[in-house]
Formats: structure tokens, sequence, C-alpha cells
């Protein structure tokens, strides 16, 4: 039975650039924290990446800044409020990799993938070659973000307890990396996901990276994602 819509503790919502907002939640039962961002098309529609309840206020003003259209699933892993998005935004639209797709329609159906979102040169979605799921490349005023809405890369920071551990023995815990729990799981082509991720560390006027699971980086993002390449 799908979950109705549930605030967990959050973050207030940080404000990256002109089409991109971000904000940091809690997993129920969990220590792993959880990123959701929120890029806006160019016409006002809003692109939710891995969906995520927050409180009134903060939703109001996520409502006033642009019109709920889009959520993607970071993979098939993150559908969990995807149902609750739907109820409380009926003409939102659910994108989800194709590979995902059985997965996330067992909480809610799945409208389609990329070929739903509005050409947009300033938000772009792009599936991650090598890899099942897929890169925003988000750009405003010069600079550039890069969200990464599943768990192909993360960078979360230590967490407490057997949670903690088995975060960290999966891969999930430090520098931004591809995790092991994915090496295992979410690769098709090691090479070909290696080469994508150089190109994006190329993109111009880079300031920032983020994942679902760790904090932005903002200090050197291309180096980051570089290391994080060479390492796959």
């Amino acid at each position: 039975m799908p979950r109705p819509w549930t605030v967990l503790s959050h973050t207030p919502l940080e404000k990256l650039q002109a089409n991109l907002w971000s904000v940091e939640s809690a997993l129920p039962k969990s220590p792993i924290r959880r990123r959701m961002g929120i890029a806006r098309f160019a016409d006002g529609r809003l692109l939710f990446l891995n969906a995520i309840p927050l409180d009134e206020p903060s939703m109001k003003e996520i409502e006033a800044w642009g019109t709920p259209a889009f959520a993607m699933a970071g993979n098939g892993f993150h559908r969990l409020d995807l149902a609750a998005y739907r109820v409380r935004y009926p003409q939102l639209k659910i994108l989800a990799p194709p590979a995902t797709v059985k997965r996330v329609s067992k909480i809610t159906h799945v409208d389609g993938w990329l070929d739903l979102l509005p050409q947009d040169p300033a938000v772009r979605i792009e599936a991650l070659a090598g890899a099942y799921e897929g890169v925003c490349v988000c750009t405003a005023g010069g600079q550039a973000t890069l969200a990464f809405p599943g768990d192909l890369l993360a960078n979360q920071n230590p967490l407490p307890g057997i949670g903690g551990l088995l975060a960290r023995f999966f891969g999930f815990v430090g520098d931004l990396r591809v995790p092991r729990l994915m090496k295992w799981i979410g690769l098709k082509d090691k090479r070909a996901l290696r080469e994508h991720l150089l190109r994006l560390a190329d993109t111009p006027g880079l300031q920032r990276i983020f994942t679902c699971h760790g904090p932005v980086i903002s200090v050197d993002p291309n180096g980051a994602l570089r290391r994080a390449a060479l390492a796959i």
C-alpha cells in the first residue's frame, strides 16, 4: 500500500541556482539522509528529482516558484513518495528509466521517460551511458550544477550504528564515488560510464554536484567527479 504524504525532518530549501533548488531529508527507519532536487524549466514547469514530501510552508514556496509537472524516480528503489506526489498533483507526470519501470509501477503509474520533458537547454536530463539512471544538467548565469538523483554516485557523511556500518560497507560513505553496491548491480558497461562521467566533469561553468545521498559538493566538483570516474 503506497504511503500517504509523510513529512520527515528536513533542511530549509537551498536555492542553488535560478533554476535549481535542493533539500535534504531524513529517511524512515534509517540513519541515511536523502536529497531532492527541483529544477525549473523556462516555461515555469517544475521537475522533482527524487520526490520528497516537505512541510506546507516549503511546498507552498515551491508552488509559488513554478508549476509541479514532472517527478523523476532516480532508480527503482527511489519510489517511496511518488504516489503521494501524484495524489497532491494529479497532473504530475511520473518518469522512470526504462529498466526501472516495472519496480516503480508497483507504487504508481509511470508515464514515460525523457521524451515527455520540454526541450530546454538550461535543464537537460541525460541517460547515463553504461548505467540505468540519469543525470540532470542545470545551467544558469554562467554556472552549472550536476544532479545525480539515484544511487550511481554517493558521498554520504559517516553515519552511526549498524546502518552506518552497512552504508560504509556498500560504499555510500566518503568522497564522491560509485558505491560498491552499484558496481555489483547498477552498471552495464564500466568503460562507457567512466567516459560519460569524464565528459560531465568538463561541463562549462561547473560549480556544484549533488547526489541523493550526501551534501552538495561545491569545492572542486570537476576534480571530484573525475576521481570518481577513474575509480570505477
